[in-house]
């Protein structure tokens, strides 16, 4: 791997994504580009008088909480860039302004891995995680993104949601690609199935081509409902990296659905890793 993206929003600053591609491209030699992302809220700088006309009007209180989280955006960012070119490591920094998500679905054509918070560009305090902004993302990205979790540690295990269809093993491909150093990591496939006997022929075959990638995998083959057995297996995990196919797809399978996958990445506080063809 060799370009991370990281998305900040400098009105509220989410560390954990660039903690987090930090903590990635210490495993990886990768250049890391922070591309900092326009709040709506920063651009009401334009009120209308009586009379109709256009006046300049400056929120003292907007004002205020946008330069402390400017500040320390930029102090977080200044400390990153020392550390980073004291090891060589490249770092770069990009505005996308005015916000248009269409801007950085192209930047994402030209990245390895995209990170980012699931409640970044949160319209107002209740709105759910992940946010619409972060799952339009999700679900459009030209590249694997990694939705980061509160803290880091280093992963025990990496669980992969598989329903064998294309995108999911297209997203085990993908990670096996980028993270290489953890090809000794225990794996678990986990699988949900609505009938006992199905892809006994494709499951052989995944088998044959996770050996060659990994050197400790398992199958977890459930049979239920797919909420409960989903939920109650990844939320006791601890230290695991969860992998997943596509995200807010039509042709999605039952437990990798828009509304599910949602719920997951909203309760698990594990990273979790989602990539589509």
């Amino acid at each position: 791997m060799e370009k991370i993206f990281v998305l900040m929003d400098p009105m509220s600053p989410a560390n954990n994504a660039l903690d987090f591609a930090s903590f990635l491209q210490q495993k990886t030699p990768s250049r890391i580009t922070c591309i900092l992302l326009d709040n709506p809220e920063t651009a009401r700088s334009v009120q209308r008088d009586l009379h109709g006309f256009p006046v300049v009007f400056a929120d003292q209180d907007l004002r205020k909480k946008q330069i402390a989280a400017e500040a320390r955006v930029e102090a977080r960012i200044s400390g990153l860039k020392k550390e980073f070119t004291s090891t060589g490591v490249d770092f770069k920094r990009h505005h996308i302004h005015p916000l248009d998500v269409e801007d950085i679905l192209r930047e994402s054509l030209f990245a390895d891995l995209l990170v980012l918070d699931a409640r970044m560009m949160s319209g107002h305090a209740s709105e759910e995680s992940p946010t619409l902004f972060v799952r339009e993302i999700l679900a459009k990205s030209a590249c694997p993104v990694i939705v980061a979790p509160e803290s880091i540690e280093e992963p025990e295990e990496i669980v992969f949601c598989n329903n064998y269809t294309p995108d999911s093993i297209f997203a085990i491909k993908q990670f096996a690609h980028l993270f290489p150093h953890w090809q000794r990591k225990k794996l678990t496939i986990l699988e949900v199935m609505i009938s006992s006997g199905k892809e006994t022929n494709v499951q052989n075959r995944l088998s044959e081509w996770l050996q060659s990638h990994f050197q400790n995998f398992q199958f977890e083959i459930f049979n239920g409902d797919v909420n409960h057995i989903l939920f109650d297996y990844l939320f006791k995990r601890k230290n695991s990296f969860i992998v997943m196919g596509a995200y807010g797809r039509s042709a999605l399978s039952t437990f990798l659905k828009k509304s599910r996958g949602g719920q997951l990445i909203k309760m698990v506080t594990q990273p979790v890793f989602i990539s589509h063809r």
